[in-house]
């Protein structure tokens, strides 16, 4: 006895696939990769930011080991190069907040 198998409802190609083709050009990958560069520091910054402000609403005793163990867990996902540049920018916002409460006026009136 014959095994009858059932037709296919789709039929099977007869054309080979073609290849799939990106719909940028060399010089939009290429424009593409300047902005991604251009764009790297600024979000450094804003990474170094976030958590420069996050250190400094934990408590003063346990603040620098948390920032010990967030930049340890960044350098494993990212690199220990990359957090270097980030603790590199956040001693320069630190930097930036001394000078800006340094000059601050001792009653705290801004205005002149």
């Amino acid at each position: 006895m014959e095994r009858h198998t059932p037709p296919t409802l789709l039929p099977k190609p007869s054309k080979q696939r073609e290849t799939w083709r990106s719909p940028f050009t060399d010089a939009q990958y290429a424009h593409f990769e300047q902005l991604k560069e251009q764009a790297k520091p600024v979000n450094d910054m804003a990474v170094a930011r976030e958590l420069y402000h996050s250190w400094l609403w934990r408590d003063p005793r346990d603040r620098n080991q948390w920032l010990k163990g967030v930049l340890q867990s960044m350098a494993k996902k990212h690199g220990h190069a990359y957090c270097e540049t980030i603790r590199s920018y956040m001693t320069k916002l630190k930097g930036e907040d001394h000078e800006i409460y340094s000059t601050r006026p001792a009653d705290g009136n801004t205005t002149d």
